[in-house]
């Protein structure tokens, strides 16, 4: 089985969707600054901490959200218009030449002759591929000061009223690269387009600072 079929199993499981709050409830309580909801509208700073890798960033919080270490989440979202009443992100930052992590988020490999990043299946096997390509849609990614990619995908087994789509992302800024993932954006029975534009929101508003900002997360 690939790597990249691991990391899609690890993380759309809908029940870590609310990991990092109850993690916040149980831990810290609500109380806690760094698990207090925010404000809507609120820019948020974090410095994303992966190994020996670390990404200074802020983003905007259009919903509220819920910070815990390296993920953000949101609850509360009208259910009757996304399908899914709440997201997650949990971020990663790794070096913008670490095509394997990259990979691993996006689907994407570079071109060395194009010089450019595309989708790229080959990892896979045959029958990964006959699979999942068809359900996979890679798309491009601009924010403030960096681009990228990210891959929208499709879980084609089990019972299809519960069914998720995940999202995964890199934002490239060498020498690094913020890397993501939400594993739950939608349930396409119920709807198919679920949060992903809330989603693309947050993600496009990333700036990365070059100055580190103090703290983890904010």
């Amino acid at each position: 089985m690939s790597n990249w079929i691991r990391l899609l199993r690890r993380f759309v499981a809908p029940k870590k969707i609310l990991t990092g709050m109850l993690f916040c409830i149980a831990a810290f309580g609500l109380q806690n600054p760094l698990c207090a909801k925010s404000l809507s509208n609120e820019r948020k700073q974090a410095v994303i901490t992966t190994g020996t890798q670390s990404c200074a960033i802020n983003f905007n919080d259009p919903y509220g959200g819920w910070i815990s270490g390296n993920s953000y989440a949101v609850d509360d979202l009208p259910f009757n218009k996304t399908g899914i009443g709440n997201f997650s992100i949990t971020f990663a930052c790794v070096s913008s030449v670490d095509t394997d992590a990259i990979r691993d988020y996006t689907i994407a490999k570079y071109n060395e002759q194009e010089k450019r990043w595309e989708a790229d299946f080959s990892g896979l096997s045959e029958s990964d591929r006959k699979l999942l390509a068809p359900v996979t849609k890679w798309l491009s990614v601009k924010a403030v000061n960096s681009s990228g990619f990210g891959a929208l995908q499709d879980i084609v087994t089990g019972d299809p009223e519960i069914r998720s789509t995940s999202l995964g992302f890199c934002l490239l800024h060498p020498p690094v690269a913020l890397c993501g993932s939400a594993p739950v954006v939608a349930i396409p029975f119920h709807n198919k387009v679920g949060v992903v534009p809330m989603v693309l929101k947050v993600i496009e508003s990333i700036e990365f600072v070059d100055a580190p900002v103090k703290g983890n997360i904010h």
